[in-house]
């Protein structure tokens, strides 16, 4: 969200903010319009002090969502709440979403996104891969699935979705199996090889509840994508908190309108959440379209509750996001450090205390003075010209390793090197055990 976007402050502004929009599904023009609005709630600065996991900092969100709803319900039913508005439309190919909005570079991010979650679904060599879309809205994921030779199933409670899905197909000449259940819910003793969630897991208000539920729905070996949901790298603008209502006029329009759940996540909340909740989870950012960031989670084994876990920094997407003012691309048997500090998120359980392991390796002709840091527990080391080796640091219940290490620029230390860069020290890999201490 734009810094210089519009702000609505007080609870009666924020209604007479509402009373003064035309509240009718926006076309183009009004949705940019509205996405350029934050309301300012009076509740937000009481629950950036609290602990996003506890109840009282749940009441306090679905405090804000009741006030920005406003209305005659004092509770949230997504069998009631969660229609989509939508009636009977001429043409079920032209006049759904993505396409009924006639905006080619939102379609395209639509495109972008459903690429990147066929490429991360990877069904190569698993014949009639088994997948459930819970929210499928249009339903152009599954159809294009079901086209590719998969198994697909729809979840939704909103039946005009549902029924949507099952025109096109049927005119298609595919099969999409669909169930009106909620989240977590449909096709009782069915187990699937993927679970797709695209722009639809915000909707979800217990999202704990439900993170949990989704084990219980996958074959073994089976994997959960999200994408497109809205997950911010900080609290700022219209997700000012780890988690709760989306404060933009748009999500706001549609708290007030439909009566939706639209909640937005920090980065490190959402990915701490998934691992609280017993998944070892992978970011697979999409640098061309934001709104394509994808996450896969699988269901942890025991040793990886406890702890255990790999970051393998030779790979090419090594699962978590690497900040490229920070890190180098891969350079196949290891990934620079191209600042004076570089961060590693953990995917250390929430209650996990680990010992780290990092490869490193001194690739330059000087010594390297490297510190690691992870919370309060710190090391440092000294790495010889060619030197490689592996630090520990122990006791570990902090979500970020920090690795500070000397720069050096290459072609000062090497003259006949056209290497201009200023790298401090290659990294392999990092491991992660559960502490002897714990």
């Amino acid at each position: 969200m734009k810094d210089d976007a519009q702000r609505i402050t007080e609870l009666q502004s924020i209604d007479e903010f509402f009373a003064g929009i035309d509240m009718q599904i926006p076309d183009t023009a009004e949705y940019h319009r509205l996405s350029g609005v934050i309301l300012d709630h009076p509740l937000v600065a009481r629950m950036q002090s609290l602990d996003p996991f506890s109840d009282e900092y749940r009441e306090l969100a679905m405090r804000i969502y009741f006030e920005v709803r406003g209305g005659e319900h004092a509770d949230y039913r997504p069998e009631r709440d969660e229609a989509s508005g939508s009636g009977e439309v001429a043409n079920v190919f032209s006049e759904v979403s993505p396409w009924s909005f006639r905006d080619t570079k939102f379609i395209g991010e639509m495109l972008f996104s459903w690429g990147h979650i066929f490429r991360l679904l990877d069904t190569t060599g698993a014949a009639n891969a088994r997948v459930l879309e819970y929210g499928p809205r249009s339903g152009q994921i599954l159809l294009a699935l079901a086209r590719s030779g998969c198994e697909a199933y729809a979840v939704d409670i909103d039946a005009a979705s549902l029924e949507s899905v099952a025109k096109q197909a049927r005119l298609m000449g595919l099969t999409v199996h669909t169930e009106r259940a909620v989240f977590g819910e449909g096709f009782e003793g069915e187990l699937f090889d993927c679970i797709i969630f695209f722009e639809a897991f915000h909707h979800a208000a217990d999202f704990q509840a439900l993170s949990r539920r989704l084990q219980e729905r996958l074959a073994p070996g089976g994997k959960v994508i999200f994408c497109g949901e809205p997950i911010v790298p900080q609290p700022a603008g219209a997700i000012p908190y780890p988690w709760g209502p989306r404060l933009d006029g748009l999500s706001s329009f549609c708290i007030r309108r439909f009566g939706w759940m639209e909640l937005g996540f920090t980065l490190d909340f959402f990915i701490e959440m998934l691992r609280e909740t017993g998944w070892r989870v992978e970011h697979h950012p999409f640098a061309p379209c934001a709104r394509a960031d994808a996450f896969v989670a699988w269901v942890m084994t025991d040793e990886e509750r406890r702890g255990k876990f790999e970051i393998d920094l030779r790979r090419q997407n090594p699962g978590v996001h690497l900040s490229p003012g920070e890190w180098s691309a891969t350079e196949t048997t290891h990934r620079w450090t191209v600042a004076p500090s570089a961060t590693i998120a953990l995917q250390r359980p929430r209650n996990a205390v680990v010992d780290l392991i990092l490869s490193v390796a001194n690739y330059l002709p000087a010594e390297k003075r490297v510190r690691l840091s992870c919370g309060d527990r710190t090391t440092e080391a000294v790495l010889d010209p060619g030197e490689t080796r592996d630090i520990r640091l122990c006791d570990c219940t902090a979500n970020r390793l920090l690795i500070d290490a000397d720069m050096h620029r290459v072609n000062e230390l090497m003259p006949s090197s056209a290497d201009e860069r200023s790298l401090g020290i290659a990294v392999l890999q990092l491991r992660s055990v559960p502490s002897a201490s714990a």
